[in-house]
């Protein structure tokens, strides 16, 4: 087998592991995207794409998700009048840092059992993303 099914294994794995940390699959399935606009605190539609490597349209409908459940909402971008910038809501933010002490405890299990620094996983999952973006970028 090769990497890129090792990673296809693992991802699909991911979403019942944090599932179970989480306990609120409805924080679960959007935790992804909750965890980039929380730390970014105001993202365009166009950077949430980019990031995780999706589509604008699907970054959007993501999005659209989470304000129809009042976690997040959108504004006009001063800085460019043709976008708009996502943020959590304040219920959003609360729901998103409610999960905190389940994911240190999700990481902290995970890191027991890793035989490798999950540092160097991370490195090489990095490294992963900027040769399949090269790729389908050509």
């Amino acid at each position: 087998m090769h990497v890129l099914f090792d990673l296809i294994a693992a991802y699909n794995v991911c979403h019942p592991y944090t599932e179970r940390f989480l306990a609120d699959p409805k924080i679960s399935e959007n935790y992804g995207l909750m965890s980039l606009i929380g730390a970014a605190r105001s993202i365009t539609t166009t950077e949430v794409a980019a990031r995780l490597g999706i589509a604008v349209t699907t970054a959007s409908d993501r999005i659209r998700r989470l304000e129809e459940k009042g976690w997040a909402e959108r504004r006009p971008n001063s800085a460019d009048g043709r976008s708009s910038l996502v943020s959590l809501t304040d219920e959003g933010r609360a729901a998103f840092e409610s999960t905190f002490p389940a994911w240190r405890e999700a990481i902290v299990q995970l890191e027991a059992e890793l035989s490798v620094p999950s540092t160097q996983i991370a490195d090489g999952i990095r490294e992963l993303d900027r040769a399949m973006r090269a790729v389908l970028g050509r």
